[in-house]
């Protein structure tokens, strides 16, 4: 189920809040991956606080068990 990972990794270098707003739907496979909000909210917080025009960099990509991502975000 990388594809969702990869998504959410596209819209949020992007910086398409919308997108990342209504991931549950338009995300794939976003309920298997994330069957609930606590995790993302989280990240969501840093990218509103995040200053607007800076960069976000995916500095790590790993996954752990082979499904659980370990992604690593510096946000501005």
């Amino acid at each position: 189920m990388r594809a969702f990972n990869d998504w959410l990794a596209g819209c949020l270098l992007a910086r398409d809040v919308e997108s990342l707003l209504d991931y549950r739907t338009r995300g794939p496979h976003a309920v298997e991956n994330q069957p609930t909000d606590e995790h993302l909210l989280a990240l969501f917080v840093a990218l509103g606080a995040s200053p607007e025009g800076e960069p976000i960099v995916r500095s790590h990509a790993s996954y752990e068990h082979g499904v659980i991502a370990m992604d690593i975000y510096r946000f501005g």
